[in-house]
């Protein structure tokens, strides 16, 4: 999948830019994955209103488990190949510490 890459500059606000890169990621992995809601596999079960997703399977979509993870393979490889080994290890690294501010 080919996509446009912005230049973006960062905030000031750490807070402003760990959510910037959140919804980002989050866009990025739904342009993958909105396809399989689409095709009716998954449906999403969340009270109207909230800001979570509760995603299930449909009988369709137990049927075609695997091309839902080929679609989130797809979702990971395009993330991993634009972060590259390095940016995606440190990446990993401050994920962990930052989730080690909270219990």
């Amino acid at each position: 999948m080919d996509k446009k890459i912005y230049n973006k500059q960062p905030a000031v606000c750490n807070c402003l830019n760990l959510r910037r890169a959140s919804q980002a990621i989050t866009e990025g992995y739904d342009e993958f994955l909105k396809l399989i809601k689409e095709q009716g596999f998954i449906t999403d079960i969340a009270a109207k209103g909230t800001r979570n997703r509760q995603l299930t399977l449909t009988n369709k979509g137990v049927e075609t488990f695997e091309k839902a993870g080929q679609l989130w393979s797809e979702a990971q490889n395009y993330i991993e190949k634009y972060l590259v080994k390095d940016d995606m290890s440190t990446l990993t690294i401050l994920h962990s510490k930052i989730e080690a501010l909270v219990p």
